[in-house]
């Protein structure tokens, strides 16, 4: 009877370690786009002979519709952790002008 019992544990286990991948690739994607759109920022201030520095790039970024397809990430710490590490990565992509993936709390996405 020990057996069937085992073969469920390891489907249930599969199947959770699927999900957390999942969601870990979802962030990893949004995380991507949130570069591009930093350096496609960084275009448009050169475009437009702004200066092109943390203080302008933040600026951006708080006039763009912030969680518009954020990927959720539990809640508490850990969520307010993901948000910075996406402002993070518009940020740096924005001043580097290439897609950077930012590291807050110690995790890369």
């Amino acid at each position: 009877m020990r057996q069937p019992s085992v073969v469920v544990a390891l489907v249930v286990g599969a199947l959770l370690a699927g999900c957390g991948h999942s969601a870990e690739a979802a962030r990893g994607a949004y995380l991507r786009t949130v570069a591009q759109r930093g350096v496609e920022a960084h275009d448009q201030l050169r475009s437009q002979g702004a200066g092109i520095d943390p203080t302008h790039c933040s600026q951006v970024y708080a006039t763009l519709s912030r969680d518009h397809g954020l990927p959720s990430y539990n809640s508490g710490t850990a969520s307010l952790g993901w948000h910075q590490q996406v402002e993070a990565t518009f940020v740096d992509s924005c001043v580097a002008g290439q897609p950077l993936e930012s590291l807050v709390g110690g995790e890369v996405w």
